[in-house]
């Protein structure tokens, strides 16, 4: 009798000894998981706020027709591990908006650059800038139910841009996740 009690209490001690181990792990890996949501959500921020940042020079350019200054010469670009994990955090519908915004502002940049001293933009130029400005609009609002951060209007004015000019921006060169019919109603002036 001592011995079968001796050997439940070996099982069911050893049966919690499994149970508590189990809990824990599955504790860990939890809390393992929350934290990387967080950071993931940290870099959404800072990306959102780089967004926007880069709308506000796009906007400078889009209205004056002219090029932001040399000081502002490249955007603050995601890394590949913030890009990683990102990837962990975000639906695929928001990754598209995001990651057609990084190959947009990259290649505002590399635009900036082959511009070197000239001032003026040129209309082909302009229109791709415009279509920056959607995809990077686009991205910061698809991004901010994720970073919990509200994504402000940058709102344009007049653009030196013609009404078909801009049509011809929005269709061609905003990502194709952005409501390109409804910014083009937007944008363009009155017929």
């Amino acid at each position: 009798m001592v011995v079968l009690q001796t050997l439940l209490a070996v099982a069911l001690g050893g049966a919690l000894t499994i149970v508590s181990q189990v809990v824990i792990s599955a504790l860990r890996t939890r809390a393992e998981r929350h934290e990387k949501r967080e950071v993931a959500v940290a870099i959404l921020r800072v990306h959102q706020f780089h967004f926007y940042a880069a709308q506000h020079l796009l906007k400078e350019t889009l209205e004056s027709g002219r090029w932001w200054s040399r000081e502002f010469e490249s955007f603050p670009l995601p890394s590949d591990q913030d890009l990683r994990e990102v990837t962990l955090l975000v639906p695929i519908p928001v990754w598209r908006a995001y990651t057609a915004a990084v190959r947009r502002v990259t290649g505002c940049t590399r635009l900036r650059e082959s511009a070197g001293d000239r001032d003026t933009v040129s209309t082909a130029h302009l229109q791709l800038l415009l279509g920056a400005y959607v995809t990077l609009d686009h991205a910061r609002h698809a991004m901010a139910p994720l970073s919990r951060v509200r994504a402000d209007p940058v709102p344009l004015g007049a653009l030196a841009l013609t009404r078909q000019e801009i049509e011809d921006a929005v269709r061609l060169y905003a990502s194709g996740q952005a409501p390109r019919e409804q910014w083009t109603a937007r944008l363009a002036p009155p017929a």
